[in-house]
């Protein structure tokens, strides 16, 4: 931005969020629509229904890229977590090169939080569903903030099928121990 505004140029970016938002260039478009608030735009609807399960969650696990682009979605689910009383109890952040993401995940599980939250690019979206299952985490609520066309999605029909099958609580032996989780051996 800082050679944008030098050179005084107009400038359209296609996903980049809250690039201008400390800069505040009247010469900057950005055409992913998350209004004037990017920060917590992505995330805002996720946190206000994670909030009102039964039973109410409390805690928040946060995994997200070391990336540029990650860097306002975690603002963002921060304030959003903050805003509806829930507590970040991990947040780990991983390479953008990572491949084996189940340590990763086992050490966010460990925290045995009520909502996973991811922040990825579509690559590595794909690698922690799977992760996901290969270690059985078991979180009453997951979400994501990723980084790709929505078409991008469909291409990994694949691990959305894992996810799917996740949502069925193979990894429910450990949570059932808690008696507040909604993974049950039954579901």
């Amino acid at each position: 931005m800082p050679l944008i505004i030098e050179r005084k140029r107009y400038f359209v970016g296609l996903m980049g969020l809250g690039v201008n938002a400390r800069f505040d260039y009247p010469g900057y478009l950005v055409m992913i629509p998350t209004g004037p608030e990017p920060n917590t735009a992505l995330t805002e609807g996720f946190f206000a229904v994670a909030a009102r399960q039964k039973p109410r969650p409390q805690t928040v696990a946060i995994v997200a890229a070391d990336a540029d682009f990650s860097r306002s979605p975690i603002l963002g689910a921060r304030a959003n977590a903050d805003k509806h009383g829930l507590r970040i109890i991990s947040e780990t952040k991983y390479p953008v090169a990572t491949k084996d993401f189940a340590p990763l995940l086992r050490e966010a599980g460990s925290t045995n939080p009520d909502i996973l939250f991811l922040c990825s690019y579509l690559s590595d979206s794909i690698g922690l569903v799977r992760a996901i299952n290969e270690v059985e985490l078991c979180v009453p609520c997951t979400g994501q903030s990723r980084l790709a066309p929505s078409s991008s999605w469909q291409m990994s029909g694949a691990a959305r099928g894992e996810l799917d099958d996740r949502a069925t609580c193979r990894g429910a032996s450990r949570a059932a121990r808690r008696t507040d989780s909604p993974c049950r051996p039954a579901c």
